[in-house]
Parts: structure tokens; C-alpha cells; sequence
């Protein structure tokens, strides 16, 4: 049989006993400043309990439990390296337990550690013969180790142990197809859909195995049907992984993840769960209120950042937190062109941050739209002495001035626009005409009696 390597945590298992259980490896904690404040605290409370239990006379199966704990923590807001070590202690403390071995693999997998968490899940199976998960997930590791032959045999043995497992149709399927084995693969892909009609994510490689095979019209239509459903298959280790972070700071983690995914649907569906939680957060409701606002949902944004701002983030960053939330309900409602709403809303930011630069820039704007050009042209000028290096507002200061007649003063800000957008050819026609009207304007003036 060919010796496989493993990395050195999954070695916890043959080193595992007396010994390893005095020699643990050390479970970093997060930075402060790494993670939102509440997950911190949940991480350090954890940690806390787990040293705790280290120093007292604790037997080795509650030290482990507390270890496994924490690493179901720390799977939850994905800090794989934090997880990995917590549960290679808990293994090591507690060898013959298959859900340390399970769950350690399962962070080997994340981290894409495959071979290591293809041994932990063999080892899982040596435990427990009958574990539907580790025989799925020791095919999926085989698989993706383009191993197609190990990978069969895996889900071969999955589907004896429940014949009605969509997910091991699927997997069979695949390491069948990946061998050549074309017309058993569509066989196995059918069974998949036939058993979980919605696991699109099997119309891919179906259609594929149908043009193969000549099917050209079946593949077209798996083709058009096809998606990113995977066939589900129950997890119970893995689900309380998924239970046991705190509600809302885990669903806010979730959703901060999504958006820095670019993924604003999954983030305000995070947000929305955080939300539910604990409904009188501030910091959750802002979180889905901008997601939402960002999205272009305007309507249901200003619900949540209007009931944001009834409540209280903390003395530090009250002002700036509802000074932003104010601005950006304004906003929702100057782009609906409810012009009365958005100053009141504009002036609530100032009155909050009298240096909010983008609400006085914006009250700027629609002070110059009712024509109140000395209004307009204060806005500007103190926008720009909090930012001076803000075109846009240099732009509007500038131009405010020429409507005014006051083309002199205005040179000089273009003359900066251009420095600042050395690119913006509207800035040096905007220059142009300043600089032509300051000088007959100073002509004139210089003709008169």
C-alpha cells in the first residue's frame, strides 16, 4: 500500500495518550482589534474557561470537551488555525472520542489540508464504522486529491449505509466519471436528482456525462437547469459548529464576511438573522440598513437606520455613528427628491458632527439649488478647510463662485481642482473660463471712469 504523508497535526492521533495529553499545543487567541468586539469577549471567555479547567483537577475528558468547545467557537467564525489546535487538543486528550478526530478533519478540509483530513476522517471511520458524514467527507477529500478509485470506495460504502443518500449518488457519480466510467456515472447523477430534485449543482457534470454519451438534447436542458445546490446530507457535528457562536455577534460576523465578499444579498440576510437576535442593537440594524441602502433597497434601508438611531452605540463613537446614519438617510431621500427631508436629516448629522464634511457638502448643494449662493458658498468653504483635498467639494466651491460673478476667486480653486484631477478636462475648461472672465471683468474695471 503506498504510505501516504500526513502533516504533523493529524500525527496527534498516533502520538495520542498520556504523553501528548501533557504536551498540548497552544491555542492563539485573537488580536484585540481582529474581530468585532462581542466575538472577542465570547473567544476570550472561552479561552479563559479552557485554562481554567488546565489548572484545576479536571479530569482528561472534561478538558477535552472544554477544548472541542472552543474550537467549535472558533470553526464557527472561521479561525481555522485557532480551531485546528483546540481540537488536536481535545483528541489528544480524548483519543477514543470519533467526534474530536471528525471535526478536526473537518478543519483540515477548510484549510484545504486534504490528505491530513482524509486520514482524520479514516480514523474516524477505524472508530465508528457507521458514520454516513465521514464516509461522505473521506470521499469528497479522496476525490478532490484526484484519487477517483478511494473516492468510489468511499461512497460506495456511503450508499450501503443509506441507500436514500443523494450526496453519495453525487460523489459516487463523480469518481466513477472522473475514472472513465461514463454511462455508471449518469446512472448515479439521475439517482442524485431523483432523490434530491433540488441539488442543481448535479446538472453540470450530468450534462456533461450526456454529451459524452451522445444525449445531446438531455444535456441541453441540465445545462439551462443548472445551479450551485449541492445534495445536503445530515451533519450533526457540523450544524452544532454552526449553533455555537452567540446569535447576533455571529450572524454579524457572517454578515461583515459577505460584504467584504462583495456578497450584499448574503450579508443583509446575515444582518437580518443578527437583527432578530437582538433587535436593540445599533450596531446591527446600522449593518443592515447601509447593506440594504447599498443594495438599492431604499425603502426598507431608512426603516432600519431610523430605528438605529434611537439607539445608543456607547459614549465614544455616538456622535460620528448617528451623524453617519443621519447623512445617509438624507441621502435616501434627496436621490427620491424629498429635498425638506434630507437638509432636516443633513442639519441631524451636523448637529451631531459639526465636521460631517459630506453633509455639509450636501447642504451646499441644496443651498445652491435654491439659489442661496452665500449659504452655498459657506458650506463649501468650511467643507474645505476640514478636506482640502477633496475635488469634488473644491469643484462646487469653485463653481459656485463663478455663479456668483466672483471669477477672480474662483482661478485659484480651479487652479487646485486641476492639481488635485490632473486628468479632469472639465477642470481646465472650467479654468479656462475663469481665467477669460477674471481678466475682462478686470479690464472692465480698470476702463471705468
Amino acid at each position: 500500500m503506498k504510505k501516504r504523508a500526513v502533516s504533523l497535526v493529524a500525527l496527534v492521533l498516533v502520538l495520542a495518550g498520556p504523553a501528548a495529553a501533557q504536551n498540548l499545543a497552544p491555542v492563539p487567541r485573537p488580536a484585540a482589534g481582529t474581530v468585532e468586539d462581542a466575538v472577542h469577549r465570547e473567544l476570550v471567555a472561552a479561552h479563559d474557561q479552557v485554562e481554567a479547567l488546565g489548572r484545576s483537577d479536571a479530569g482528561t475528558d472534561a478538558r477535552a470537551a472544554a477544548f472541542g468547545g472552543l474550537g467549535r467557537l472558533y470553526a464557527a467564525y472561521e479561525l481555522w488555525d485557532a480551531a485546528r489546535a483546540s481540537f488536536a487538543n481535545a483528541l489528544a486528550l480524548a483519543p477514543g472520542d470519533p467526534q474530536w478526530s471528525y471535526l478536526l478533519g473537518y478543519v483540515q478540509a477548510q484549510r484545504a489540508e486534504l490528505e491530513a483530513a482524509a486520514y482524520l476522517f479514516e480514523r474516524t471511520l477505524e472508530i465508528d464504522s457507521q458514520d454516513l458524514a465521514a464516509r461522505l467527507r473521506l470521499g469528497e477529500a479522496r476525490l478532490a486529491l484526484g484519487q477517483p478509485d478511494a473516492a468510489r470506495d468511499a461512497f460506495a460504502a456511503a450508499l450501503e449505509l443509506d441507500a436514500e443518500s443523494a450526496a453519495a449518488c453525487f460523489g459516487l457519480a463523480r469518481a466513477l466519471d472522473r475514472a472513465g466510467g461514463t454511462d455508471g456515472a449518469i446512472v448515479h447523477y439521475e439517482r442524485a436528482l431523483e432523490l434530491d430534485p433540488a441539488a442543481s449543482q448535479v446538472r453540470y457534470p450530468l450534462a456533461q456525462a450526456y454529451r459524452r454519451a451522445g444525449r445531446l438534447d438531455d444535456a441541453r436542458r441540465h445545462l439551462e437547469a443548472r445551479g450551485e445546490t449541492a445534495p445536503g446530507f445530515p451533519d450533526p457535528r457540523v450544524d452544532e459548529v454552526r449553533r455555537s457562536a452567540a446569535g447576533g455577534a455571529f450572524h454579524k460576523f457572517r454578515g461583515d464576511q459577505a460584504v467584504l465578499a462583495g456578497d450584499l444579498a448574503a450579508a443583509a440576510d446575515a444582518y437580518r438573522k443578527a437583527v432578530a437576535a437582538d433587535p436593540e442593537s445599533f450596531y446591527y440594524r446600522k449593518s443592515l440598513g447601509l447593506t440594504l441602502y447599498h443594495a438599492g433597497d431604499a425603502d426598507a434601508a431608512r426603516d432600519q437606520l431610523v430605528a438605529a438611531i434611537d439607539l445608543d452605540p456607547g459614549e465614544a463613537q455616538a456622535k460620528s455613528e448617528k451623524a453617519d446614519l443621519h447623512y445617509t438617510i438624507g441621502s435616501l431621500a434627496f436621490n427620491k427628491g424629498v429635498h425638506y427631508a434630507a437638509i432636516d436629516h443633513y442639519a441631524a448629522a451636523l448637529a451631531y458632527d459639526p465636521d460631517h464634511v459630506d453633509s455639509l457638502r450636501m447642504v451646499g448643494n441644496l443651498r445652491g439649488g435654491q439659489g442661496l449662493l452665500d449659504e452655498a458658498l459657506a458650506y463649501f468653504t468650511r467643507a474645505l478647510e476640514i478636506a482640502p483635498d477633496r475635488a469634488d467639494i473644491r469643484r462646487q466651491r469653485a463653481t459656485t463662485l463663478m455663479d456668483m460673478g466672483r471669477f477672480d476667486e474662483a482661478v485659484p480653486e480651479l487652479r487646485r481642482l486641476v492639481e488635485l484631477a490632473p486628468d479632469d478636462g472639465q477642470a481646465r475648461e472650467l479654468l479656462a473660463i475663469a481665467t477669460e472672465r477674471a481678466a475682462a471683468a478686470g479690464e472692465k474695471e480698470e476702463g471705468s471712469p
